[in-house]
């Protein structure tokens, strides 16, 4: 199945779109529980890049509705937000309907994602403001105010225990503390403290200093 699947996204990856719409069907009868899936989601996904969102979102619309919510993937919630957010449709209540569905799906796949993204909290927050939704596109403007202010805090208390590592004189494992001196032996910490000024780390955009004396190794 594996071989066949990756046939099948090879031809979407080459801009065939029909071909790999029928080569991902032919497999949906005999794919276990995880090449749904990722067939589905190449179905769908293969249907938006032609231009036809009404098939793309029947098809993920089926998909969802057959394994339940529980398990859509975050991948689910990506490609739905982006078939909902492309949907136009002539009837003003259908349209209000689909309107609102892409607005959570994003929501969704935001929180979905444990890696906390401040572009897709941004992102949600403004297609709340963009909709008049300003009750749900404050709380997320106020969720990305959050994990920045969390960011910051996280880089601080680094620092902090860089200098406290420095300062007792403990091993550093962090690379970008060593001093800028790659041509020299790796000396031990000692050495460092003795022979370069310390400075905050790398990581604040400043450079190391010069030795404040001139390490010179020893002639054969």
């Amino acid at each position: 199945m594996g071989n066949e699947y990756y046939l099948a996204a090879i031809t979407f990856y080459n801009k065939d779109y029909d071909a790999a719409i029928d080569k991902a069907k032919s497999l949906l009868p005999v794919a276990n529980e995880s090449f749904q899936g990722k067939l589905n989601r190449l179905i769908g996904d293969a249907y938006l890049q032609k231009g036809d969102s009404l098939s793309a979102q029947k098809t993920m619309d089926e998909y969802a509705a057959k394994v339940g919510e529980a398990k859509l993937e975050l991948n689910d919630y990506k490609l739905l937000s982006e078939i909902y957010g492309r949907l136009k449709l002539a009837d003003s209540t259908a349209q209000a309907q689909n309107d609102a569905k892409a607005l959570t799906y994003p929501e969704k796949y935001a929180t979905a994602d444990t890696a906390k993204d401040a572009d897709r909290f941004e992102s949600v927050a403004k297609a709340y403001a963009a909709a008049h939704v300003y009750d749900k596109a404050g709380e997320w403007y106020q969720r990305l105010l959050d994990l920045k202010l969390e960011k910051k805090r996280i880089r601080a208390r680094s620092t902090t225990i860089t200098w406290a590592l420095i300062t007792i004189g403990a091993p550093l494992p962090m690379p970008e503390l060593i001093p800028r001196c790659s041509t020299r032996p790796i000396l031990p910490l000692g050495a460092w403290q003795r022979n370069f000024r310390i400075l905050p780390p790398a990581t604040t955009g400043e450079e190391w200093p010069t030795p404040v004396k001139t390490w010179k190794p020893k002639q054969a």
